[in-house]
């Protein structure tokens, strides 16, 4: 079982460095958690309880030690339910995640496709 490099603890590793960051993250506008949302619906699927949406939180409750983060009947509700009104290291932590699953997506279609065309 792989250990994560999330972004929160990449952050408090940099913290414990003396590392200053040269960026902003106390707040998530509201119309970037809900873009965020929306595409990663798209990407992703509306189908809230494929395997990326299982894999997401699974890896999200096990690195933040949780037991969940949101009451809903599937994975990705329960995610983008969490995502809309949590803490910014953990809102950042879960798109993490959830780029890590479209990447994958991404890669998988790409592997079907060239097995296609040679075809």
């Amino acid at each position: 079982m792989p250990i994560y490099d999330l972004f929160s603890k990449r952050q408090a590793d940099a913290a414990k460095a003396g590392q200053p960051d040269v960026y902003q993250y106390e707040t998530i506008p509201d119309p970037l958690r809900e873009q965020i949302k929306q595409i990663a619906t798209d990407a992703l699927g509306a189908h809230m309880d494929h395997i990326l949406w299982k894999e997401a939180e699974r890896t999200f409750l096990r690195e933040k030690g949780l037991d969940g983060i949101f009451a809903s009947f599937r994975s990705g509700e329960r995610i983008l339910g969490f995502m809309g009104g949590c803490y910014t290291e953990d809102w950042l932590d879960l798109l993490e995640l959830i780029a890590v699953g479209i990447a994958s997506l991404g890669s998988e279609l790409l592997s079907t496709a060239r097995m296609q065309s040679k075809r």
